[in-house]
């Protein structure tokens, strides 16, 4: 072989070599900027995750926020009772075979009164199901607002 071919064969193979150290390097710098599972766990407020569900109770008074662990069975009714059961405090509903689930009262404030009634939010948009009815996802924040029903 002559020189000048082994040269030409050298200076390829460290030039193929350096682009592909320089490919590695950066693909290991561009990976390490992508969250991991780790840090998905965002906070949004508080101790709240961007994993959990915010969960609110406004009864007209006030207002009370709860964490709900998100499982891909939450309905915006079994969060709810899950709570009344951790909090102590009462939800009575009513089942409607072919609609859902009517809450009724939620810690012995009933509709009705003062011509107020219990309506939920899902992402501050007003619930178009019965809350049996609204799976939850990942980050969704639910309130539970005890007030006149809007006009449509």
């Amino acid at each position: 072989m002559n020189t000048k071919k082994v040269v030409s064969i050298a200076f390829l193979v460290v030039f193929s070599i350096g682009i592909l150290i320089s490919g590695v390097y950066f693909l290991s710098q561009q990976s390490s900027r992508l969250p991991g599972k780790e840090t998905v766990k965002e906070i949004i407020s508080g101790d709240f995750l961007a994993k959990d569900i915010v969960y609110k109770i406004n009864n007209g008074q006030e207002t009370k926020e709860y964490k709900v662990d998100y499982a891909s069975s939450s309905t915006v009714f079994s969060a709810l009772q899950s709570i009344g059961q951790k909090e102590n405090f009462a939800v009575t509903y009513k089942n409607y075979p072919e609609m859902g689930v009517l809450v009724e009262s939620i810690g012995g404030i009933a509709n009705g009164q003062d011509n107020k009634y219990w309506q939920y939010w899902v992402n501050d948009i007003l619930g178009e199901v019965a809350s049996d009815k609204k799976f939850l996802k990942t980050g969704d924040k639910v309130e539970w607002k005890f007030d006149i029903a809007p006009a449509f």
